[in-house]
């Protein structure tokens, strides 16, 4: 460590403020070659220090890049990452504080990013989340895989110790996702066709037919409303909704059926 420091100071002092790139020995046989803008810092532990972007969300620095520009990039394409086509767009919002400071950064530090698209999928990977579920009366395999957005199989990986024979109502799930680093928020507007389904009425008491037989009266047919909505999305999925409007296109007609009062006997 002692070689490394003493090493970086010398050259340094030999090469001064130069603003062309310079190669500083860190090791033997180990090179690195620093950018024009470099400058050593030092404080409590010597580093070396680089010109750079970083993006911060909600107060904390997550990567660091070269220009604004890049980091400008990385947000839009994160927002149209999950950005809802051919409906109404209300809003389509980043949901985290974000601030971009252009500061010193250490040459090494692990945040610094040179590509965009990797940038992308690292912000949107996001970080490990854990949660667990409780199985309810109900619950399957395929239910819950489809909760939390994982497949049969992922859910199963995750819970090695879980058969079919010990799934039982109270069991422990761990379940393991990832949480982006930033999210997105999206209201839309959107015109939705829904079905009335149609009821059951009151049954006609007939001799007609025996008792304890039942025979179509009439038939019952789902009627239709359409309704405007406004739809809340965070990262392209719904998770709430409201209703603006709504205009009933046909009535359902309900199912009525004879009830048979003859006697058997």
């Amino acid at each position: 460590m002692k070689k490394i420091i003493v090493t970086i100071i010398i050259v340094f002092l030999l090469i001064g403020c130069s603003e062309e790139n310079q190669t500083v020995e860190v090791n033997k046989g180990q090179n690195i070659e620093l950018p024009a803008n470099y400058e050593l810092v030092a404080d409590s532990s010597m580093f070396i220090g680089v010109e750079m972007y970083g993006l911060y969300v909600n107060g904390k620095a997550i990567v660091y890049m070269e220009d604004q520009t890049s980091i400008n990039q990385v947000l839009e394409a994160v927002k149209d990452a999950s950005l809802i086509n051919n409906v109404e767009i209300l809003s389509h919002e980043i949901e985290e504080n974000i601030e971009i400071k252009h500061e010193k950064v250490d040459v090494f530090d692990s945040r610094i990013r040179k590509s965009i698209e990797g940038t992308i999928k690292y912000i949107l990977n996001g970080q490990p989340s854990y949660q667990y579920h409780i199985v309810e009366i109900g619950d399957n395999f395929w239910d819950i895989s489809i909760r939390y957005k994982i497949t049969v199989q992922e859910l199963l990986d995750m819970n090695p110790h879980i058969t079919a024979e010990n799934f039982n109502v109270g069991t422990e799930l761990v379940i393991s996702t990832h949480q982006a680093y930033i999210n997105t928020v999206t209201i839309t507007q959107e015109d939705i066709i829904e079905i009335i389904p149609f009821g059951i009425g009151e049954d006609v008491p007939t001799d007609t037919y025996y008792m304890g037989e039942y025979k179509i009266m009439q038939k019952g047919v789902d009627g239709q409303v359409a309704l405007v909505k406004e739809i809340y999305y965070r990262n392209g999925l719904a998770y709430g909704s409201k209703e603006l409007t709504r205009t009933v296109l046909k009535e359902p007609v309900q199912a009525i059926y004879y009830k048979g009062t003859k006697s058997k006997n």
